[in-house]
């Protein structure tokens, strides 16, 4: 330990260490003088790490718990914003910051981004709060905790009608039943290959040979932590056929290639409002209409363990869906 450890004096069955650091005095009574070396020994390690700056939190918080998290990859796109965007904040000792602080920054974001993103950022900055305080004992309290969310926007109900889906399809240049050979039809052979399954982006991204069946596909890390099997429809099934998965992942496309292409996509075609997610809301809701597949097998098909959400969120029927059961 580098600073020397203070005078320690026996007062009847016990023992006292005293210590001025920074021109603030911290005394301790213990039953040892060992007990009282490691008091002044975490003392001055909480005492350090309070000096930390929010970025420094954050990739504490990153090494010891992220890492050990399927949730990385989201968190790890936030960091790069607030770092990029936010300098002031992640710069700003971690002791200095207020909840007056947060609300600017939330107010900032709201301006950029919608209110379900920056849910989803208070929540991982409110984790990161928490982690100093229940973990590492150096802030008392959750700043975040006092700061207002905004309001959750209602779940999407966007669906994609089969002009978009072949809009989308003639753009990135691929045609079912060929091998999808450059990036852009990859992109393509994704959006196609989610229609039929309900599978997320990261999950069809994550595939590889021994995840492939000839009726299904094996998910083994799915977004809630468990895995499953997706059911493969023919078209499905074609799909696969043309394609030799890498070794430790579907494609060679990496994600922010993806994503850009994506981007210019809904630029150049016009639809603007097109999420990839909402893939998944379509292909529940056309199995739902071609398949009537009840809603606890079509659970256990997509990965939702709360039916709630399937059938409230993920399940979009038209009106005219709807009247053609009183037909």
């Amino acid at each position: 330990m580098s600073k020397r450890v203070p005078k320690i004096t026996k007062v009847g069955n016990s023992y006292r260490i005293q210590t001025m650091i920074n021109g603030k005095r911290y005394s301790a009574t213990r039953a040892s003088k060992q007990e009282c070396i490691q008091w002044f020994e975490l003392l001055n390690q909480k005492l350090s790490l309070t000096d930390i700056c929010l970025l420094e939190l954050i990739e504490l918080y990153r090494a010891r718990v992220l890492s050990k998290l399927k949730s990385g990859n989201r968190a790890n796109s936030i960091i790069s914003i607030l770092v990029k965007e936010h300098t002031n904040l992640v710069t700003s000792t971690i002791t200095d910051i207020t909840p007056k602080h947060l609300a600017e920054w939330r107010d900032c974001r709201l301006m950029q981004v919608s209110e379900g993103s920056v849910l989803l950022e208070m929540s991982f900055l409110s984790c990161v709060f928490n982690y100093a305080v229940n973990e590492l004992y150096i802030l008392d309290s959750n700043p975040m905790s006092k700061v207002s969310k905004p309001s959750k926007a209602p779940p999407r109900n966007r669906r994609i009608t089969p002009k978009e889906e072949q809009e989308i399809l003639t753009w990135f240049r691929y045609n079912l039943g060929e091998e999808p050979d450059t990036c852009r039809k990859q992109v393509g052979w994704c959006f196609l290959f989610a229609l039929q399954t309900a599978m997320r982006r990261g999950e069809i991204l994550a595939m590889t040979s021994q995840h492939i069946y000839s009726t299904h596909v094996h998910v083994p890390n799915s977004k809630n932590g468990t895995s499953r099997d997706v059911v493969l429809n023919s078209t499905a099934r074609l799909m696969l056929s043309k394609i030799t998965p890498l070794e430790d992942r579907l494609f060679n496309i990496r994600l922010d290639n993806f994503n850009l292409l994506w981007r210019r996509m809904r630029e150049q075609s016009g639809i603007h409002d097109l999420h990839f997610h909402d893939t998944r809301h379509e292909a529940i809701s056309r199995m739902v209409r071609d398949l009537n597949i009840p809603v606890e097998k079509l659970a256990k098909i997509t990965g939702h363990r709360d039916i709630k959400t399937l059938v409230n969120v993920y399940y979009n029927p038209t009106v005219d869906e709807l009247a053609s059961y009183f037909r």
